[in-house]
């Protein structure tokens, strides 16, 4: 009788415990401010839509409805490449995030830059933000289908190669599921406000969610 009291009340605690620490989903709720800087080029500006229809604007709504201390700042630059972006990391670092969305590298796909620097810029970025103590979030780019088969090869292994060695979170594909779709894009590949939509919902929304827990 004394064992199986002993079992009922370690049963009670695991179960207490599982209650307590589940969260649904959702975001820790704190009272300090949590600065998110989405730093990229035009995907991240919003090119062709509102300031509040890019995709930092929803996301922060979203963000604020589980903790209203969370900003997210967006630093966007249409045409801007990892060389360029990596020209003005001081500038990000100097508003003190705690957390960046790393969205760069379209544009060195577009003009088929040579995969290595790409890589290299990247590589730099994320180290540079870990050694300021500021997480990252790794924004996955894909290569088109005109570029040839031994640069998508190399292009599209760059983010998940750097995110497996320097244990940093990802959004596998940013525009999975809504890039060339129509209906969802201004003009077959910068979205339009249903398809930020959709993107901060499906691709960025459950991973940001994940590194903020």
């Amino acid at each position: 009788m004394k064992y199986f009291l002993i079992i009922v009340l370690l049963l009670i605690s695991l179960i207490g415990i599982f209650f307590y620490n589940k969260n649904d989903g959702k975001i820790k709720e704190t009272n300090q401010p949590f600065k998110i800087i989405a730093f990229g080029d035009s995907l991240t500006e919003g090119y062709g839509v509102k300031p509040e229809e890019s995709y930092p604007a929803i996301l922060e709504v979203y963000l604020k409805e589980e903790n209203p201390n969370i900003e997210v700042v967006n630093m966007g630059l249409s045409g801007e490449t990892t060389t360029e972006g990596l020209a003005r990391i001081d500038s990000v670092i100097s508003q003190n995030p705690q957390l960046v969305l790393l969205g760069l590298g379209a544009n060195d796909m577009l003009r088929s830059t040579d995969t290595e620097i790409t890589k290299a810029n990247l590589e730099k970025m994320i180290i540079t933000f870990k050694e300021n103590n500021i997480l990252v979030v790794l924004m996955g780019v894909e290569a088109q289908i005109n570029n040839s088969p031994s640069f998508r090869k190399k292009f599209n292994a760059i983010y998940k190669d750097l995110a497996k060695k320097h244990d940093v979170a990802i959004v596998p594909f940013f525009l999975k599921n809504v890039v060339l779709v129509r209906s969802l894009n201004v003009d077959g590949i910068h979205p339009n406000a249903e398809g930020y939509e959709k993107i901060v919902e499906e691709n960025v929304l459950p991973v940001v969610r994940d590194v903020l827990r």
